[in-house]
């Protein structure tokens, strides 16, 4: 049961839903609320806003990052996208 089916979900409610990443594969296939980093390293992003960064040394955890793409180059591990 959904207590809170008929609210509104916005950018910072908790995600609804979740899949594996696997960096370079192509674009995902919905903008992400939040990235799940399991092992550290660096990330390589293509944002929402389009433009692409690299994050280095990112710590295992939950990242709020609207993201479209995790490209090739990225060497964290364990990486699941939330939305």
């Amino acid at each position: 049961m959904d207590t809170f089916k008929s609210y509104s979900s916005g950018v910072t409610a908790p995600a609804s839903h979740a899949a594996e990443v696997t960096p370079g594969a192509e674009a995902l296939s919905v903008a992400t609320r939040a990235l799940f980093v399991g092992g550290r390293g660096d990330l390589e992003l293509t944002m929402l806003g389009g433009e692409t960064v690299k994050l280095v040394g990112v710590e295992p955890g939950y990242h709020p990052l609207r993201v479209t793409h995790v490209l090739s180059a990225t060497t964290a591990t364990d990486i699941v996208a939330l939305w």
